[in-house]
């Protein structure tokens, strides 16, 4: 598979998820955004602003309360061959 075409798939996989998990989430009166600008993993230092890292999660969740949780979206493709998936560990999945 060419790179470009794994880019392509990327994209529509996280588009995929975005739209089916603002459906599951809108019935529990979550708002979710995707690919949203704005977040930082580093936000104050010593009590003071400090905006470092900048991060474009492909989900966030906003609670009522208004905390957030950040979600990152995952493709692997995987061959029928034990040998070839080596590489693959359980907590990237």
């Amino acid at each position: 598979m060419s790179k470009r075409a794994i880019n392509y798939f990327k994209m529509k996989l996280e588009s995929y998820v975005a739209v089916n998990m603002k459906k599951v989430f809108k019935r529990a009166n979550l708002e979710v955004s995707a690919q949203d600008k704005g977040h930082y993993l580093f936000n104050t230092f010593n009590g003071e602003a400090y905006k470092k890292f900048a991060l474009i999660p492909d989900l966030v969740v906003t609670r009522e309360d208004g905390s957030k949780v950040i979600f990152d979206t995952k493709w692997k493709r995987l061959i029928n061959d034990k040998n070839s998936n080596i590489n693959l560990m359980q907590s990237k999945l």
